[in-house]
């Protein structure tokens, strides 16, 4: 969980409470129970009061190696510190000075039952229709884990003892994992590497060894200017754009891709499981209405296979029915299922099929032109392809928000979230909006220069492109 405030994690499980207890467990105490998280000493003298009190952490010695951006000038900065978060439990409830041990006692059992129940809290986690994790915290692969910790009664006597001269208090004593410190952006980011390995394999198989394109772009009036176009491997293609026709062409390289009877070109990708997961991978069907009216097109040699992308593509269900899949910049795998013979068999057709290794490449964000929009705030607007949706609906069935990086000037940029309350477009943020983000800029807009730009989504960068200040 990247976060700065661990007071967030604190308020997530005292907000558990509070909603469980009196929405589930005893509605009479709505409006009653107070949930705190005071020092236990200071809760005293309370009235129908659960308390949990942050009393120690410690770094997760497990998780001390997670990785950082090793290129960058301070690598461990970048790394988040793994945190385990131990919390003390306690009830208090006094009526004119006196104590009250019987509400103590059913509020901790109310208490232990919410942690017991609730032991895990992710996004989707909820109590009366109301999510637990706040906005801020959702679709970040954040989860909060609750387990309680096995104090033997000896060791909470001597806790107490050390606190107060005074009878030990009934408590209970837990630990929440993991809680992760925000580290801080990359500032530098290397090329990315879509495959590495060696493998043993059937050289009657198909077999693909690369995925090549053809990237165009223009270069800056500084480097002389003019259109440019470069092999790309492992390829990166983009939407399909008239005046750039090889901009959407992706070639298969390998070896008996043409043999058997039949074969389909099998297309994946992460977000494309979330919205389809009865298709883990999706075949290029040119039979379908939508993809044969398109731009898909599909041209099989013995060495080579020349596939020409479209902005989305549609496939046959298992149950029935067909999906529409956006082509959204992300990284994708591709292979090929191939049959290689076909029999009748006890009235049934039987066929021996093959299946290559998958191969990646990159759908990639295009720059179209970035503007200034004002020069007082630092505002200027990178436009990319009307295709490309930066902020595409997220919800149930749906992949959640795209990961977007965005890169001016060799300074990455942190992205702004509206949706935090107070929280202001600042200085050094971003903020993406259908097929654009506005970025608040750390120079002056009309400073004379030339400065590159990269727009990073899901792991694929967009071709080379220079915000050019004359």
């Amino acid at each position: 969980m990247p976060l700065s405030d661990l007071s967030r994690v604190t308020e997530v499980l005292t907000e558990t409470l509070r909603l469980n207890i009196t929405q589930r467990i005893d509605p009479s105490l709505a409006g009653v129970l107070n949930v705190t998280s005071l020092p236990p000493e200071r809760a005293e003298g309370e009235s129908n009061t659960v308390n949990l009190y942050m009393y120690h952490l410690a770094e997760d010695q497990q998780r001390r190696n997670l990785p950082g951006n090793r290129s960058d000038r301070a690598p461990v900065a970048t790394k988040p510190m793994t945190l385990v978060l131990y919390y003390i439990l306690t009830t208090h409830h006094s009526v004119r000075s006196q104590f009250d041990t019987i509400t103590e006692q059913r509020l901790m059992g109310y208490a232990l039952k919410t942690l017991h129940d609730f032991a895990v809290i992710g996004d989707d986690t909820e109590i009366a229709g109301v999510r637990l994790l706040p906005q801020d915290l959702r679709d970040r692969q954040n989860e909060l884990e609750v387990s309680f910790r096995h104090v033997e009664p000896e060791d909470a006597v001597s806790y107490w003892s050390a606190e107060q001269s005074s009878t030990t208090r009934l408590s209970a004593y837990l630990d929440v994992r993991y809680a992760l410190l925000e580290p801080d952006p990359p500032q530098r980011l290397p090329g990315i590497v879509l495959s590495l390995g060696a493998f043993v394999v059937d050289i009657q198989s198909p077999q693909i060894a690369a995925s090549r394109s053809i990237l165009e772009f223009v270069l800056p009036a500084i480097a002389g200017g003019g259109p440019q176009a470069v092999e790309s491997s492992p390829a990166r293609v983009g939407p399909p754009i008239p005046a750039l026709p090889a901009s959407n062409q992706l070639t298969l390289v390998g070896s008996n891709l043409a043999s058997g009877q039949s074969r389909e070109i099998l297309l994946s990708n992460g977000r494309w499981r979330v919205r389809a997961p009865a298709l883990p991978q999706v075949p290029i069907d040119l039979s379908l209405a939508a993809n044969a009216a398109g731009e898909w097109a599909v041209d099989v040699r013995a060495n080579t296979i020349g596939v020409t992308l479209d902005t989305s593509l549609d496939a046959t269900l298992p149950g029935g029915g067909t999906v529409t899949l956006p082509l959204e910049p992300g990284i994708y795998t591709a292979s090929i299922h191939t049959v290689k013979a076909s029999a009748i068999q006890l009235g049934r057709l039987k066929e021996i099929t093959d299946r290559s290794n998958a191969i990646s490449f990159a759908v990639i964000p295009r720059v179209v032109g970035v503007s200034v929009v004002n020069v007082a705030e630092r505002r200027i607007r990178i436009d990319l392809d009307a295709s490309v949706d930066l902020t595409p609906a997220t919800g149930l069935g749906l992949p959640g928000a795209l990961e977007i990086l965005v890169v001016v000037d060799s300074v990455s940029y942190t992205r702004h979230d509206p949706t935090v309350p107070g929280a202001t477009f600042d200085i050094g943020e971003f903020l993406p909006n259908g097929s654009s983000a506005e970025v608040r800029l750390q120079f002056d807009p009309t400073t004379p220069g030339t400065y590159p730009v990269r727009v990073i989504v899901e792991g694929a960068e967009s071709q080379p492109f220079w915000f050019e200040v004359p």
